[in-house]
């Protein structure tokens, strides 16, 4: 009895030395996996939404059809990103998530639940008189990737907005800050700085990031992960816009 009872000891602790990692790894991973889902559900509205619309994405319908096309940029060779036609309230990014507004249900997907920049969630997207009604760009966790189309499956269409110029070279070296405005892609650098990375900043989900490519799939990538993104979803455009905000 007593050996049954030492072997039962032992394996007891051999459990606790592979439970207690996984079950301490929890509390992070949970939010993480919500976000990829959110992510994904934005991603997917995208799809259905592009359906009924010609096969567009709502970056690439003008306004007066029901799309976004004048409230974000776009690229233009050899230059800085196309201003918006139309800029103001209600938010002109904001537009892109608000014509999808069937498609995505309810704007809380657009948070990610460990976003300190974004913590509350909108309760709706329109008002009647308002526009905007609850919903705006402080309420959003994900970047646009403006020129994202049907065609090129690689392109980036969203992502976790957590994400900066590296402070100095390395592969696993954080964003010193956020962007927050416009941004080109070319071959892989960030505006017109050639010299300048992409990284993901600690904040949000350290160092690491979710991305949703245009054909519907989301991908959590490292740092070195995202700058490969960013390369490979140059094959149709050859300067994507990303746009960012500052909330």
């Amino acid at each position: 009895m007593i050996e049954v009872l030492m072997v039962l000891a032992a394996l007891m602790v051999l459990a606790a030395m592979f439970l207690l990692p996984a079950l301490s790894d929890r509390p992070v991973r949970a939010p993480r996996i919500q976000c990829v889902n959110n992510l994904k559900q934005t991603a997917l509205a995208v799809r259905v939404w592009e359906g009924d619309n010609n096969d567009r994405y709502p970056m690439a319908v003008y306004a007066t059809n029901g799309g976004a096309y004048d409230f974000v940029h776009h690229a233009q060779s050899n230059a800085a990103p196309l201003t918006p036609n139309q800029i103001g309230t209600p938010p002109c990014q904001g537009r892109v998530f608000q014509v999808m507004s069937n498609e995505l249900s309810t704007p809380k997907v657009l948070v990610c639940p460990v976003d300190s920049f974004h913590s509350v969630a909108a309760t709706n997207f329109w008002t009647a008189g308002q526009g905007s009604g609850d919903f705006d760009l402080t309420k959003v966790s994900f970047f646009i990737g403006a020129d994202a189309n049907e065609s090129d499956p690689q392109l980036v269409l969203f992502g976790d907005l957590n994400i900066g110029i590296q402070a100095k070279a390395g592969p696993g070296i954080p964003g010193a800050a956020r962007f927050t405005s416009a941004m080109v892609v070319t071959a892989g650098a960030i505006g017109w700085n050639a010299n300048a990375g992409w990284a993901w900043t600690v904040d949000t989900h350290n160092k690491v990031g979710n991305l949703a490519l245009a054909d519907g799939s989301v991908q959590q990538v490292s740092i070195t992960g995202l700058k490969n993104a960013m390369q490979n979803g140059t094959n149709t455009v050859a300067q994507p816009v990303y746009e960012f905000w500052n909330y």
